[in-house]
C-alpha cells in the first residue's frame, strides 16, 4: 500500500491485513466463477479497498505472470 499522506483514522496495521485481503482477490479474475459470484466478491473488494482510500492509501496490484497456475489442494471436512 502506498501513503497518500492523510489523517489516519484506522490503524494502520488494520490497514495493512485489508490490503493482504485484496490482494487475495486477484486470483478471481482468472478463474470461472458464476455470474452472482463474480458480483458478489467484486462488490467485496470494491467496500476493502474503499476503506483503504479512504484512509489516505492505495493497494498495489500484481500482474497475471505472478500467478502460477498449481493444482488445488483437497479440503478436509
Amino acid at each position: 500500500m502506498k501513503s497518500l499522506k492523510q489523517p489516519l483514522a484506522t490503524d494502520t496495521q488494520a490497514l495493512s491485513y485489508i490490503g493482504i485481503i485484496i490482494r487475495t482477490f486477484e486470483p478471481l479474475h482468472f478463474m470461472n466463477l458464476s455470474d452472482q459470484d463474480r458480483e458478489a466478491t467484486l462488490k467485496a473488494r470494491q467496500a476493502l479497498e474503499a476503506i483503504v482510500k479512504a484512509n489516505g492509501y492505495t493497494v498495489s496490484y500484481r500482474t497475471e505472470k505472478h500467478y502460477q497456475k498449481k493444482p488445488l489442494k483437497k479440503i478436509r471436512i
